[in-house]
């Protein structure tokens, strides 16, 4: 069973509809957790269900064909506010004029003042130039209100004011300063919910005036699922295959049907039984990929699915040594199979290189050189498996 057809996430629905049963919801909520994994449709149809005219909030059931989910499915209703990084023209980050209101650029003075990296600077026309602005004075068609001053309305349809902050880890720090006010002292009813999946991007004053609902990575049978009820994939053996690639997120599985991915999969499962020879060869395969992108987070990403691919191999590993059974595909259980072969660790040995993948993972989210982390990683796990565990040098 899903909730409103949302797969893995039916506890943190359950929590809220405790709440609402209550009438005790809170009003800012950090909805955190990996990529791709349905925060920003569960926020989505969370507001939905509030607002729904038909059923009752604390249902947590929305209809879907009342006029207000209608309005909520084509982003029209007036009293939802939705913002996020606008990557459509270039952008990087959210800025403080989307939360406290600015003055309209145009289109030159948008491309030359905000973000010079905008690829298409003419199709920009409401750009803030100005940090913020006072409501009461000036001429109102010059200005735009940020979403801090709508919060602020009187709802015009509904009985409460709903925003939703996607991509919350990628606000300057200016921006997330001008929130506090409002979080610290939101309007009656209103709901804020920021979206995010880097917790280490988030300040620390807006992360203790949150709620934070952890959201987790799908199951791969999950995954699987979520494949074939969209049509991304013709078969089950396709679906199998993304899913284990995925780590746990749709947005991943749905990236890797071009077969890039599958490809770096294919190698990394042939290099990996001979990297503690030749880690070079591993750590030259891991950051050609991850260097192949422009931007900071597609590299994370890039990263982050390399490191799946190697975790699942060791996860396999360990249900292998401790006699549990599992399911994998043909690859990765060749790839295990080689593996234990030449293994001169025990069980211990394993979970100190999964241990140790996480932490690169972790020092990349913290802006680590990208390949001065690899080539520390990767060494790290040849020491790991020739020395079965790490040679801690002599004083």
């Amino acid at each position: 069973m899903s909730w409103q057809g949302i797969v893995g996430h039916d506890k943190q629905a359950d929590f809220f509809r405790c709440n609402l049963k209550q009438g005790r919801l809170g009003s800012s909520f950090l909805f955190l957790g990996p990529t791709g994994i349905g925060k920003r449709k569960f926020a989505l149809k969370f507001a939905q269900a509030l607002f729904c005219q038909q059923n009752d909030s604390a249902q947590l059931q929305p209809c879907g064909d009342c006029p207000t989910c209608r309005q909520v499915l084509a982003d029209t209703h007036p009293d939802l506010h939705l913002i996020g990084v606008d990557r459509a023209h270039g952008k990087r980050s959210i800025i403080k004029a989307q939360l406290v209101g600015g003055k309209k650029a145009t289109a030159s003075e948008s491309s030359q003042i905000l973000e010079p990296q905008t690829e298409h600077p003419s199709e920009v026309d409401t750009t803030a130039i100005a940090g913020g602005f006072d409501i009461q004075s000036g001429d109102l068609s010059t200005y735009y209100q940020g979403l801090c001053y709508q919060l602020n309305l009187k709802p015009a349809q509904a009985n409460r004011q709903i925003a939703i902050i996607d991509d919350a880890d990628c606000m300057q720090d200016e921006a997330a300063n001008a929130l506090l006010k409002t979080l610290e002292e939101p309007p009656p009813g209103s709901v804020l919910i920021l979206v995010a999946s880097n917790p280490q991007k988030i300040l620390t004053t807006i992360h203790s005036r949150c709620q934070t609902i952890l959201f987790q990575t799908l199951a791969d049978d999950q995954v699987k699922q979520v494949l074939l009820d969209s049509g991304a994939v013709e078969t089950e053996d396709q679906a199998r295959v993304l899913a284990s690639l995925a780590g746990g997120s749709v947005e991943v599985a749905l990236a890797t049907v071009d077969g890039k991915l599958v490809e770096l999969r294919q190698e990394v499962c042939d290099l990996l039984p001979v990297f503690a020879q030749q880690p070079q060869r591993l750590a030259a395969v891991v950051e050609s990929y991850v260097s192949a992108p422009k931007d900071s987070p597609a590299q994370r990403q890039c990263f982050q699915q390399v490191a799946d691919v190697i975790l699942r191999v060791f996860h396999l590993m360990l249900l292998q040594r401790t006699g549990v059974e599992y399911s994998a595909d043909e690859i990765a259980q060749s790839t295990v199979a080689t593996m234990l072969q030449n293994w001169r660790g025990d069980e211990e040995t394993i979970i100190a290189c999964i241990d140790r993948t996480l932490d690169a993972v972790t020092q990349l989210n913290a802006n680590a050189n990208i390949k001065t982390l690899v080539d520390a990683w990767v060494d790290d796990l040849a020491q790991i498996q020739l020395c079965g565990g790490y040679m801690v040098p002599e004083l």
